[in-house]
């Protein structure tokens, strides 16, 4: 379907005439040559259509693809899913798939591409080509500005990185945050690209640029309610605390997050939670007060409580 078919089909759906929908943007017969697809119209007469037609560009695009996400997005979505339930033979047919379609080096399906035979090698317990992290490397670079595309894909291979680069790649994350207070999705991906190098930091034995990534995660956008970023936060405060041998601190974060976490059937974050405190007494030789069996059955008896 072009655009322009699409465009007719919204304003049937709208009821709308070809006049209120054009006004005088657009003669009746450019219109038609439009909806036909023998012409293109101008980007400022189509953005002006689909707000008269009230509908966002993101939803547009939605339609367009058939009531779903664009092609490279659900290619993302099948990666992961590939990697998680280790199928190797789904993940070599993605890679096809996206040789196919990829007309040029720095297009979303080269990238797609990419990103697939990094996990492919992670499944293989092969190493990754280098050249697959310096052809990431060098448009994530030449970007300016990273928006959500960007974004994505450097959160997906965050593990090809020097970290170096991942530390320099920190204000390009936060960068313009505050811009996308409305739009969830962007917000979300800044936060746990945050909590991902949160996590390297630790691993690197710098705890003071672990502390300024709570900060920076503090101070991006967020609603009050979200109790997804509220808890992440409150956990990576008592992961901090556990590396700086606070340990009785660092246990009452953690007992409130892992009870909290199990109240809301947040497996993922009970999961993050046990991982992280394990690893990190591991890391920094920490003999904890509890021991991990006791700091569970703990956030059990707190949810009694709550």
């Amino acid at each position: 379907m072009s655009y322009g078919k699409l465009i007719s089909q919204l304003r049937y759906d709208k009821n709308l005439s070809i006049k209120d929908l054009c006004a005088n943007q657009l003669s009746r017969s450019a219109y038609f040559r439009f909806t036909k697809g023998e012409t293109q119209t101008s980007v400022e007469t189509f953005f002006s259509m689909i707000k008269t037609l009230h509908i966002s560009p993101a939803e547009f695009d939605y339609i367009y693809n058939g009531y779903a996400p664009p092609l490279y997005e659900k290619l993302h979505t099948c990666i992961m899913q590939c990697y998680k339930s280790k199928d190797i033979t789904g993940i070599n047919l993605i890679i096809g798939k996206c040789d196919c379609l990829s007309q040029q080096a720095n297009d979303c399906y080269h990238h797609a591409g990419l990103l697939a035979r990094f996990f492919l090698s992670k499944l293989n317990n092969m190493p990754v080509d280098i050249n697959i992290s310096k052809e990431l490397q060098s448009y994530l670079t030449h970007v300016n500005t990273w928006h959500l595309y960007e974004l994505q894909l450097f959160n997906y291979t965050i593990p090809l990185y020097s970290y170096d680069f991942i530390k320099s790649s920190l204000s390009r994350v936060i960068k313009n945050s505050k811009k996308y207070d409305s739009f969830p999705q962007t917000r979300r991906i800044s936060f746990l690209i945050l909590t991902n190098i949160f996590k390297l930091h630790l691993e690197h034995f710098d705890l003071k640029q672990a502390s300024l990534v709570i900060d920076s995660q503090a101070g991006l956008p967020r609603q009050e309610h979200d109790l997804f970023e509220q808890l992440h936060i409150k956990l990576n405060h008592g992961l901090l605390l556990l590396a700086k041998k606070k340990v009785s601190e660092a246990n009452s974060l953690i007992i409130q997050v892992l009870s909290v976490s199990r109240l809301l059937n947040q497996s993922s974050l009970l999961e993050l939670a046990i991982n992280g405190y394990r690893d990190i007494c591991r890391l920094y030789d920490i003999e904890p007060q509890i021991s991990l069996q006791q700091l569970i059955k703990s956030s059990m008896r707190f949810d009694n409580h709550v």
